[in-house]
């Protein structure tokens, strides 16, 4: 299945893809973090 994604004209992003990457993995972390404290949970290990 293709999808097909459809930008403004004259649509600048304001992050690059390596800033957007970082950003992603910051907010995945801190969610596993805070939804593992909520729930009582150890912290997963380290991914490698």
């Amino acid at each position: 299945m293709a999808s097909h994604l459809q930008l403004p004209t004259g649509y600048v992003p304001s992050l690059n893809l390596r800033e957007t990457e970082i950003a992603i993995k910051f907010i995945k972390d801190h969610f596993e973090t805070a939804l593992s404290k909520a729930l009582n949970l150890r912290p997963p290990f380290p991914r490698h």
